[in-house]
Formats: C-alpha cells, structure tokens, sequence
C-alpha cells in the first residue's frame, strides 16, 4: 500500500511539473524577448526575426526542459512541498535571466563568474546601488513570485485541449529547424543573422560549414568573396571598433609574420630551432623573453595576435565579420597581402576574422599530412615573394600547423633522433615519461624552423632583410605535465606552459635588445601600428594591448579559449567557464583562497571585457 501510495504521489507530481513548466515554456518565450531591445537598427529582415523568435521558444523549452528534469527527483515529496520548490525554482530562474537582462545592457556579455565574485566578495564596494535600483528589483521579484504562483494556480484546471501534446512537438520542430536554418546561414556567410545568437543567454546553435561544403550544398569560397563585398558597405552596428578613425601613416615597411602552432616557449634554443635562434640574435632583433599568448588555443592566439584585444570578443567580431584595425590599414595602403596558412581558416573562421578582405584565400590546403601542408604554405610564400610586385610593400602571413600534430618527414636529418615513433594519448598518465614525447615534438619544431629557414634565406637573397620587419612567435604554448597533474598539450588550463610563447621580431633600423618584463600578443598591433606604420593614434581607441618597446610589466593578462577564460595575473589566476563558475588557481594550478583576487581588478577587467562593444 506504501508503494503505491509513494508511486500515486511520484506520478501525481510529474504530471504537474510537466504541465507547470510547459506553460513557463511560453511565459519564458515572452521574457526571451526583452534581449531583442538590445538589438541593433537594421536588424528588422523579416527571416532574422523570425529565426529570433524560433530560437527564443527553443531556449525558453531548453531552461524549462532542464528545469523540470532537476525537479522530477524530488517527485516524491509530499506535493505540497513539491509545488512549493518548483515555484522557488521557476522564481529563481526568472529573477536570474532579469537580472542578466540588465547586466547584457551595460556590458554586452551574459551574467559570468567575474560578474558573481565581484557581486558576492566585492559587495557595496564595487556595486553602489541606489535606493531606487533596490526598489525597482524588490518590486520585479514581487512580480515574479506572483506571477509563478498564479502559474502554478492555474496549473490545477486542466489545460487547453491538445496544449500538452502540441506544444512538446511543437518545440522539437521549431528547435531543429533553427539549428538547420542557422548551419545554412553560417556556411553562407549571413552574419547578419547569425550575430543574433549572442543575444540569447547559453544559446549555441549548429554549424556545419565544411560538412556542407563537402557534401556540395554550398561553396565556401564564392560566398566569402560574395559577403566580403557586403560587409564593407553595410559595416557592423553591434561594436564600437575603432573608438576613433586612426589618423595617417608616415611609413610602409614590409612586414612578414610567421606563426608556428604549438611552440612554446622554451623551444627556442640553438638545437631545435637553429635559424630562428640565429635571427634573434642578430643586430637587428627584439628578444621577449616573458611573453604571452592571449589564450591556449589557435582562435584565442590568434585573435589576439591579430587585433590586439581579449578573445573573449571572437563571437562579436566573427559575427560581424569585423577585420582587424592592422589588416583595415595595410589594405587602405595598398599593400599586396599574402595569407599561407598550412591548416583549414574556415574552422576555427579566421576567413571572418582576422583575413576577412583579403582576396585569393585557400580554405583546405593540400596534403595527407600536416608536414606536407606546411611544405605546400612554404612554396606558395616562396612564390608569393618571388612574384609579387616589388613596386608595393607586402604583409606575409606564413602559419605553420605541423608541430601542433608532432609530425615531421621521418627519411630527413632529426636533432633528436631518440623520440617517441608513436603517438598514443589516451596512454598518456602523470606518470609517464614526458622527455621521449618532448623529443618527438622538437623534431617537429626543428622541421618548421627548417621551413622558416628557407623564407629567411629567399628573403635575404633578395636583399629584402634591410627593409622588412619579420615578426616570429606561435598561437599557444603546449604542456608535457609541467605541472605534474596529467596535464598535456593544450586548450586545458591557463597554466605558464600552454600561455607562453617564444616572440622575436626583426626590426630593421632598431638595435638588438632583450625584453625580461611581461608582455602579450595583445601588444604587438599597437607596436606595428605606431612604430612600423607611423600611426600616432592612441592604441586604446583600438587595442587593449601596450607599445611592446616601450610598455611596462602586465600584472594581470586576460586569456582564453574556446568557451571558457581567465584573469591570469603572476601568483592567482581566476578561470571563468561558461556556466559562470569559477575557479581560483595558483600558477601550478592548485586552489587559491577566493580574496586572492582583489574585486577591484575584477571590475576592471569588465571594462576591458566589454569597451569595444556599443
């Protein structure tokens, strides 16, 4: 009797819960809609708005669906109760997602775990509200409250005929075709659409673009120069980037940068890379010994690299398809502009970012192997520096993938020929040996030196060392259990090992010297803007970086990932994942006391965070 009592109470809840939160499903869709307002003018093509109200019931069923789900555990309490902390639970939400309203207004991102510390540990220091805040919020969550009981009122009348099994259908429909509708839109390049995306709190819809570019379904070159075309006569209304238009340039060096995915920084030595290592002890080259990366990843390096700003800004920029203030200037130049990049640029969209414009853009590179696509983007630099016109200065962008996958010609010269033959990283433990896997890696790092040795050489045959800035460094670092926790390669953690790279830069004209304070990728377009173009505009109307010659030690750098970043500063770092938790680490990546971090700083970083966006 017991048990089918406890069963008559689990079921006699569900169904409630079920029929509670369905109708949330639509009282959620309306509150969605406030994060419209934000919208910018022109976003009114009918198709946007009607993915936008697609994509809104399909997270509102998506917060209401988990919600639910979580509750349906605690099915067995009397019901009393159980209606009780649904009501708690569906308050909270709401009240959350208001609250998140307000903070995507000021700061243009969602509720995170900088916005909660500096909530929960700063307190009235960071955050002084006035009486009238407090009563406008008081007076929200007496709404709320209400408006969950009332909910849960009417739940107890049976609902409209066919509600309950419509609206579940309904929902998967609708869910399915926005997540289709929006691959199509982001493998044709409609940014204008898929910009909307970052308007809806956690909503991350499908792409598919090489899929479909496999299958035959689109053509990822032709809709790339197609919109490149668009972009320049209708330009993003969603950032502020530049603050100002920069003023003119007073010179136009030749600049070559070379990029080697995954080198960290202490594989820069006389033995793994002898050509880069003869450069930058040349007359002519800048050292930067503490240098960092702006993330432990290729998008977050890069970005980085490329525009001088946190890359926590990538989905505002690649919607956008806003290119960055260095390439904006090289093309008003007429510079002839040649990107070789060994890996895809569709995936992580660097076509939409950082080389969005320029024209002649590979997606796929020939070749089986990662070392054969890096030889294929060495000739095709090679030939780009033979044939290019020599009546106008050039911008070279050679990225080499094959360390990133530890792989090399195995028939050539090794500098460490005791090296791991097989790669196997699911075998990989914190005790393994990391000196045989390191020594396969340096062969791959001594592989792309040989390669950069060859563009060195070709450039100085052509007498073109005297007048071009050459500038070395790498997306992200890589880790060999550095920390002794099972961590290896990368995208893992904010640690010294994945975050700092090796940086030389020869500078013609300038005097040997070796940089010992901590700099960033961040610093490197201010540093070619001001110093090699001539441009005296402020680099913070562009860049949240510092002139690399002349900038002072960073105390706290910001870096990223895919999803998730961190405040990284000398001795504590603050990660932040996407759920908005977050995590206090020292820089051997074991937990710190939360006031390692002063709020101050945190507040701080919210403008860096968000100042480009309008």
């Amino acid at each position: 009797m017991k048990t089918h009592t406890l069963w008559q109470t689990v079921s006699t809840n569900a169904l409630w819960a079920a029929r509670f939160w369905l109708i949330n499903t639509l009282i959620l869709t309306l509150l969605l809609s406030l994060y419209r307002l934000q919208l910018p003018e022109g976003s009114s093509r009918w198709d946007i708005n009607l993915y936008l109200s697609g994509a809104q019931f399909s997270q509102a069923g998506a917060f209401a669906l988990l919600s639910c789900l979580s509750l349906l555990t605690l099915s067995w309490l009397p019901k009393p109760l159980f209606r009780a902390l649904s009501v708690m639970l569906a308050t909270a939400v709401f009240t959350i997602l208001l609250a998140d309203t307000q903070v995507f207004s000021h700061y243009r991102f969602h509720i995170n775990g900088v916005i909660l510390d500096m909530v929960f540990n700063g307190g009235s220091e960071i955050f002084q509200l006035s009486w009238v805040t407090w009563a406008c919020g008081l007076v929200a969550l007496l709404v709320v409250v209400l408006l969950q009981w009332g909910t849960a009122s009417l739940v107890r009348r049976p609902l409209p005929k066919g509600m309950a099994s419509l609206t579940p259908v309904m929902w998967v429909v609708v869910s399915l075709t926005c997540h289709f509708w929006h691959a199509v839109a982001d493998a044709r390049y409609d940014d204008q659409l898929t910009a909307t995306n970052r308007y809806l709190p956690l909503y991350y819809p499908m792409t598919a673009k090489r899929a479909m570019d496999r299958l035959g379904w689109v053509n990822l070159d032709e809709h790339r120069e197609e919109t490149s075309r668009l972009i320049k006569q209708s330009p993003s209304q969603d950032l502020h980037y530049p603050k100002i238009p920069l003023g003119e340039a007073t010179a136009t060096p030749n600049v070559l940068m070379v990029v080697i995915d995954t080198w960290r920084a202490d594989a820069l030595t006389a033995r793994a890379t002898p050509n880069i290592h003869r450069l930058a002890n040349g007359d002519n080259s800048l050292r930067f010994n503490d240098h960092f990366s702006g993330g432990n990843s290729t998008q977050a390096g890069m970005f980085s690299l490329f525009y001088g700003l946190p890359a926590t800004y990538w989905e505002g920029f690649a919607h956008a398809r806003q290119r960055p203030v260095l390439m904006e200037i090289l093309d008003s130049l007429n510079y002839q502009i040649g990107i070789f990049q060994s890996s895809t640029i569709v995936s992580p969209a660097f076509d939409r970012t950082l080389y969005q414009g320029v024209s002649g853009l590979q997606s796929r590179r020939p070749g089986e192997r990662p070392w054969q696509r890096d030889l294929d983007a060495t000739q095709e630099m090679k030939r780009f520096l033979t044939t290019r016109d020599p009546s106008r200065s050039f911008f070279g962008l050679l990225f080499l993938d094959g360390v990133h996958g530890y792989d090399f010609p195995e028939d050539k010269p090794l500098a460490y020929p005791d090296y791991l033959k097989r790669v196997d990283h699911l075998a990989l433990n914190k005790d393994t040996d990391p000196k045989p896997y390191f020594r396969r890696y340096l062969n791959a790092v001594h592989y792309s030196d040989q390669l950069v040795g060859q563009v060195l050489t070709l450039l100085g045959q052509q007498g073109r060392m005297e007048d071009t800035i050459v500038v070395i460094t790498s997306d992200h670092g890589e880790e060999f259990n550095d920390s002794g926790q099972n961590y290896w390669g990368h995208g893992s953690n904010y640690s010294v090992a994945q975050l700092k790279v090796p940086l030389v830069i020869h500078w013609p004209g300038k005097k040997a010297k070796i940089f010992e304070q901590r700099t960033s990728h961040l610093d490197l377009v201010p540093t070619l803007v001001q110093d090699a173009l001539g441009i005296s505009s402020e680099p913070k109307s562009y860049s949240e970086g510092n002139n690399l010659l002349t900038a002072s030690d960073y105390s706290w750098l910001v870096a990223a990932s895919y999803s998730d970043f961190a405040l990284v500063g000398k001795s504590a770092m603050m990660v932040v994942q996407p759920t908005g938790l977050t995590q206090v680490l020292r820089p051997n990546l074991t937990p710190a006391p939360k006031n390692a971090i002063d709020p101050r700083i945190l507040l701080n970083q919210l403008e860096v965070l968000s100042r480009f966006y309008r």
